[in-house]
């Protein structure tokens, strides 16, 4: 606290003790003196500084020597030579003063006895001084620094009322937050949690860095109360703020815990550090140097504001409660990287506190909302290791298997889906369920069991939103099923008259694949078009409804259509000319979108150009397929082998031939078939 803080307490009592000198029973008129330096009379009106009481005629002083001792005092303060201020003070306080030097001597005094460990004559002399003809020029520091010579003397009451009557008579000067805070603090401890209150509303209402010591201390209480919903409000400008609050609180407390032992070195350090640098006032918070490493008015992290809390400055009781409310600010914020930072911290550190299961599960359930589904998942899975999951209400159930299957863990998510749907299969939360366990099945390549869960959702729950969402997919599985695709193409030309964007590109596509696989490739020519180019912005869909509408195309025997349908597929670049020996042209691939359709759509072209007699062509579109498609290069380069041989160019047929017998090793049959066409040395 240093001379305004924890020393500059005990002027404050001098100020309150007896006119005519410690310990000869005056006092005030309209009060009385109990002789520990509070006054028992209601505190008189704010005197200013400046006033000064009428005092007895008193003989001529040279002010020179006695301020000149007066400096000396200082000048020791400074030095840390706490008994050779006192020694000064001693002799200066025998002199002769007049009555504004006597105040000032009396403040230096008992600084300096603070500052040996003096508690009680501190106090007598910070209180002569207050109750001196003239008040000291820092009386509001030297009422403050009463306070804290009372406290070291175990007085915590009277400590208490000392800041207290700061607050009420200096209440426009910086020092008063300082009191309220320190009074607040006091009174919070005496179980005065009202008083408490109160105090540090007045704190947290001044402009000064006090007031956010007031606003956490307020925050805490509100913690205790149990109301951790209505202590978000002070924490999240706490937190916001990018002050180190905690650390200043904690030295805070750390300071108002000792009452009898002496100065320690960093109290004394404190008051030499003001002298030395003469400061004109200290805060609640001087009582340790400050960190300030955050500049006022710089966001800071919910998690960095918690870290002090579990590096010490918080304790067992209280640390929990604080990343209680800051996990719902963090909720409140949408601040999910938070949200799991102070979880887990949450969870690691303090495993017993009684609210986590209910805190995990309300976090769990928001996080899902949000489709922050890892966050959710490891909320869920530490809330279930603390309780059990039929605990579990049923839209957690079927969030929790949900947050299992959007993080790739499509088996256990099934465990959790059967589990629901089987002990409450009319439940509201059952489309639901059915819905994301068909979607599990496909993922686990396990189509017949998804098309059941899909049946069931639309015979059990027609119409639900799930069973709308489900729709499609339900449709995709029925195009695939034996026996089934009558269903799919009702279910798709449904659908095609009910969805819009994406979902109607999709449905348009395959109940064009539906009607092609039956025979009917007019209309699906048509639809594959409506799948191309229903949309103002171009879907996935765009070239596979392409390349479908070209080979219903091809079906129709309309082969200039077809041709056309398979170059729109093809990247607006030419592919080539790409070399005729076949060999590797890797940049090929980087430059073109969805490589595998454009590689099939140069094969179809390629087909087709040979077919009509347009060799070159076809090399050309052959190699591309073949660059394009690595994988299934065979048939490519063995069509390229047929065109060459018809074109005449030997040598590009023999070195193609060469590339066709190094990729077809597991095709042994294409190898076969252009063998056939094209016979080296013949």
């Amino acid at each position: 606290m240093g001379v305004g803080g924890d020393a500059g307490a005990a002027a404050a009592t001098s100020a309150g003790g007896p006119r005519g000198g410690v310990g000869t029973g005056a006092a005030p008129a309209g009060g009385s003196w109990d002789g520990t330096g509070v006054v028992k009379t209601p505190p008189a009106p704010p005197v200013p500084a400046s006033a000064s009481v009428p005092a007895p005629p008193a003989a001529p002083q040279r002010p020179g020597p006695h301020a000149s001792v007066l400096e000396q005092m200082r000048a020791d303060l400074a030095a840390g030579a706490f008994a050779q201020a006192h020694s000064r003070a001693d002799t200066v306080l025998r002199a002769r003063l007049s009555p504004e030097t006597r105040a000032a001597a009396l403040v230096l005094a008992g600084d300096a006895a603070y500052g040996t460990g003096a508690y009680r004559l501190a106090a007598d002399r910070y209180g002569e001084a207050l109750l001196s003809d003239e008040l000291p020029a820092d009386a509001p520091r030297a009422t403050l620094a009463l306070g804290w010579a009372e406290l070291r003397l175990g007085r915590r009451e009277e400590a208490r009322r000392t800041w207290m009557r700061v607050a009420r008579q200096f209440p426009a000067d910086p020092m008063a937050p300082t009191a309220l805070v320190l009074a607040a603090e006091l009174s919070n401890q005496a179980g005065d949690t009202v008083m408490a209150r109160k105090l540090l509303d007045r704190a947290i209402a001044s402009p000064t860095r006090d007031a956010e010591v007031a606003r956490l201390s307020r925050f805490l209480m509100t913690l205790r109360g149990g109301r951790v919903h209505d202590a978000a409000g002070d924490l999240r400008s706490l937190a916001r703020s990018g002050r180190a609050v905690p650390e200043q609180r904690r030295k805070l407390l750390d300071g108002l815990q000792a009452s009898e032992a002496k100065a320690a070195p960093e109290r004394q350090m404190l008051l030499t550090n003001r002298y030395a640098a003469a400061q004109p006032a200290a805060t609640a918070t001087d009582a340790a140097p400050r960190n300030e490493s955050a500049a006022p008015g710089t966001a800071g992290s919910l998690a960095e504001f918690a870290a002090p809390f579990l590096d010490g400055a918080g304790d067992p009781e209280t640390t929990p409660r604080v990343l209680h409310a800051l996990l719902l600010v963090a909720m409140d914020d949408k601040a999910w990287p938070e949200v799991q930072t102070l979880t887990s911290r949450l969870v690691e550190r303090f495993p017993g506190y009684p609210p986590t299961p209910e805190l995990l599960l309300g976090i769990a359930g928001r996080a899902a909302a949000e489709q922050q589904w890892p966050i959710s998942r490891t909320s869920y899975e530490y809330a279930i290791a603390r309780s059990k999951s039929a605990d579990l209400a049923p839209q957690a159930q079927v969030d929790f298997g949900e947050a299992l299957f959007r993080t790739g863990d499509a088996a256990r998510a099934r465990v959790e889906l059967n589990r629901f749907v089987d002990a409450a299969p009319r439940a509201p939360e059952a489309p639901r369920a059915l819905y994301l366990l068909g979607g599990v099945n496909e993922e686990l390549d396990e189509p017949r069991q998804a098309l059941a869960a899909y049946d069931r959702l639309r015979r059990d729950f027609p119409r639900t939103e799930w069973t709308t969402q489900g729709r499609l997919a339900h449709a995709r599985l029925l195009q695939h099923a034996i026996g089934r695709q009558k269903e799919a193409r009702a279910l798709l030309e449904d659908l095609v008259r009910r969805t819009e964007g994406e979902e109607l590109a999709e449905a348009s596509f395959r109940l064009a694949e539906v009607l092609a696989a039956g025979g009917d490739d007019q209309p699906a020519v048509n639809w594959y078009m409506a799948a191309a180019y229903g949309s103002a912005e171009r879907s996935r869909w765009f070239r596979p409804a392409l390349l479908g509408a070209g080979r219903s195309l091809v079906a129709l025997k309309r082969m200039p259509a077809a041709l056309a349908m398979y170059r729109n597929v093809l990247p607006s670049t030419p592919l080539g000319p790409l070399p005729r020996d076949g060999s590797p042209a890797p940049e090929l691939i980087k430059e073109v979108e969805e490589p595998l359709l454009v590689a099939e759509a140069a094969y179809q072209i390629a087909e087709l150009s040979r077919a009509a007699g347009r060799h070159d062509e076809a090399v050309d579109m052959y190699l591309a397929a073949a660059h394009l498609a690595p994988a299934s290069q065979g048939r490519a380069l063995m069509g390229a082998v047929r065109s060459l041989v018809a074109t005449g160019d030997r040598a590009s047929a023999e070195a193609v031939f060469r590339r066709l017998a190094e990729s077809s090793g597991g095709e042994p049959e294409i190898l076969t078939d252009a063998s056939k066409v094209f016979r080296p040395g013949r």
